[in-house]
């Protein structure tokens, strides 16, 4: 609950105001929270206990046996409780919560994978990673953690990796470029690492720190916001009660980092975490912007230990004790309602056949528009209240990327590489070179600069690589590309799209591998596996309509008040709930918070709440054992 003192406080400058929100904060929630934590047992109630032996160093035939459990009638488990359509972590979080509150969950992922953005693939003897580069807020203690450690039973490791998390270069002009760290670990040292390289600029840079403590400070509406009653939700945006946090959504990025400096080249650092979520600076809220740059810059960054894969691998046990499934191979193609419009299923639509599963609830991490647009009768998505305002957002998709996935002779210490991620910049002016960039057509850009060159090194990051992949390493690179560059080859049957599309890919990915050679030169004949993916592999792999990565835009309108309290994880449609980057905000904290509120309203309890007394316990009962050891 300290989330919400912390909230008394920051309404201090209000005093009228502060004795009601003081009132409501104490009673109203706690006493929301005791009225229905009756009807569902919490998911935090049992002790866990680590599994047998070293989850990550399983062979591949034996993990593929969990991750790649291939749909069959005959598996479908029976007197299911709810269906979840997809396995990202929106979907594998909210039915792992579930079955630690002994809910039976069917998990149905149309890939031949699980895991979503978490999976990854095997090639010529090389594993590559496909969404997540690190994660941060994983350090001992924190929600997150706690949260993980208590669904996978202890079994999911994670390694923190150096306080020098990212590296911003770049390039003002071709004969000049720079190179600067970004460090972790707390304010002052993320203050002082840029201080030392732009002495000139102590006031920008301590101003932009300050903004982002701010922004941290008043972060809490963003999750209060879907969690309380939508009518209370909108009285306090109203009342002016969390005016601070709405000025901050209503900041331009551009506009604030331009109002700080006009150090081109600071402004590109300061701007450059906007690659993390894909919206343009101009575009984006400044709030957007600074939560996502305090997700590493607080607490560092971390990495799975075994790859990560692991996510998924030591999710799904959890869900398979309750007595459910998680199975792939499964698309879903229908919602099934009775006559009164409720949920009562989904139907897997394989080989021509059609498979009806039944279960009074149904969790969607397939996205805001594939279950509205594509998995409801247009009937019911055209009469939904909750639908209705977020059509218009749900037809703008965020961004789309192109990914290289590159296999690489020689280790880590040989080839110099290190964990920390690389975001290459071929302008200092990001915001026009970008927005310039999407506008070409795709001969145009294909041959052009690449304004954003991200490059990661996931051999660097995981410290079992070298005991599972010796003398090998890999390179996964990604550039935001523009959907309607591959779009007319959208119907085309995958690995079967032409020479014109397979010389167009090879076009872009030669010029973004050249920029990352200029970085990595050390790199150039060492490539003994080289593929690309493109939108449309995104769009084949993660089901997303146009090979967006990040879930719906990150701009203004979708982190509005009013929409952050609107895009919540329960619809108006009996029986459908939500889940996934769609719900909260992109990447694997914002999708893993979404579990927390589609369960949620799976359980009709408050999650989060549970979660919170939790921590506090497992606080108590660890600082009693230190005690004791003490003595």
């Amino acid at each position: 609950m300290a989330f919400l003192y912390q909230a008394i406080l920051l309404v201090a400058d209000y005093p009228i105001l502060t004795g009601i929100f003081t009132i409501f904060c104490g009673l109203f929630i706690p006493v929301a929270y005791f009225l229905t934590s009756g009807f569902a047992p919490s998911p935090f109630k049992k002790a866990t206990s680590k599994r047998k032996g070293p989850a990550r160093l399983t062979d591949r035939t034996s993990k593929d046996k969990i991750l790649k459990q291939g749909f069959a009638t005959k598996k479908i488990p029976q007197n299911l409780d709810a269906i979840v359509i997809g396995s990202g972590i929106g979907g594998l979080s909210s039915a792992a919560i579930l079955s630690k509150a002994g809910k039976r969950v069917l998990v149905l992922e149309q890939h031949d994978q699980a895991g979503g953005s978490c999976h990854t693939f095997h090639e010529k003897g090389y594993e590559f990673d496909t969404g997540i580069h690190y994660i941060g807020g994983m350090q001992d203690g924190s929600d997150m953690r706690l949260l993980l450690d208590y669904l996978t039973d202890n079994n999911l490791e994670w390694h923190k990796l150096s306080d020098t998390f990212d590296y911003v270069h770049v390039d003002s002009s071709k004969t000049q470029s720079t190179k600067i760290p970004i460090v972790g670990g707390g304010f002052e040292g993320y203050k002082e690492t840029l201080l030392q390289h732009f002495p000139q600029e102590e006031k920008a840079i301590c101003g932009f720190v300050d903004l982002l403590e701010e922004a941290r400070a008043y972060s809490w509406p963003c999750g209060i916001l879907k969690m309380l009653p939508t009518w209370v939700s909108w009285l306090l945006i109203k009342s002016g009660l969390i005016n601070r946090y709405i000025l901050l959504t209503q900041k331009n990025t551009l506009d604030v980092i331009q109002g700080l400096t006009d150090n081109k080249t600071l402004q590109t650092v300061f701007a450059y975490v906007f690659a993390d979520y894909g919206t343009p600076p101009k575009y984006s809220s400044f709030f957007t912007h600074a939560t996502v740059l305090n997700h590493f810059v607080k607490n560092g960054s971390y990495y799975p230990v075994g790859g990560t894969s692991e996510i998924a691998h030591c999710l799904i046990p959890t869900i398979e004790e309750s007595g459910g499934g998680v199975l792939v191979r499964a698309p879903v193609s229908k919602i099934l309602l009775d006559l009164e419009g409720k949920v009562i299923g989904v139907c897997v639509t394989k080989n021509k056949e059609e498979v009806n599963i039944f279960a009074p609830t149904v969790i969607s991490d397939a996205g805001l528009w594939n279950t509205f647009e594509s998995l409801l009768p247009r009937e019911v998505m055209l009469k939904s209240k909750y639908y209705k305002p977020l059509r218009d957002l749900a037809q703008k998709p965020g961004a789309t990327a192109m990914l290289l996935f590159v296999g690489l002779k020689g280790t880590t210490e040989e080839l110099n590489l290190s964990p920390a991620n690389h975001f290459i910049y071929s302008s200092d002016d990001v915001d026009r070179s970008f927005t310039d960039y999407l506008a070409m057509t795709a001969q145009e850009a294909c041959t052009a600069e690449t304004p954003i060159v991200f490059a990661s090194f996931p051999s660097a990051k995981d410290p079992t690589w070298q005991q599972r992949y010796p003398g090998q390493s890999v390179c996964t690179v990604i550039t935001l590309v523009n959907w309607e560059w591959f779009s007319r080859w959208e119907d085309q049957r995958i690995m079967h799209r032409g020479e014109d599309y397979e010389g167009l890919k090879k076009k872009f990915a030669d010029q973004a591998w050249e920029q990352c050679l200029r970085k990595f030169p050390q790199l150039a004949d060492k490539v003994e596996y080289f593929d690309v993916g493109t939108p449309l592999s995104n769009k084949f792999y993660l089901g997303t309509p146009r090979g967006e990565i990040y879930g719906l835009e990150h701009d203004f309108s979708r982190f509005s008040p009013e929409m952050t309290s609107h895009v919540r994880a329960q619809t108006d449609i009996p029986g459908l709930i939500l889940t996934g980057q769609d719900v909260f905000s992109c990447g694997f904290a914002g999708a893993l918070f979404a579990g927390i509120l589609a369960s949620s309203a799976a359980l009709n309890r408050l999650v989060f709440i549970d979660l919170i007394l939790k921590k506090q316990l497992f606080g108590q009962k660890r600082d009693k054992k230190e005690i004791e050891l003490e003595e």
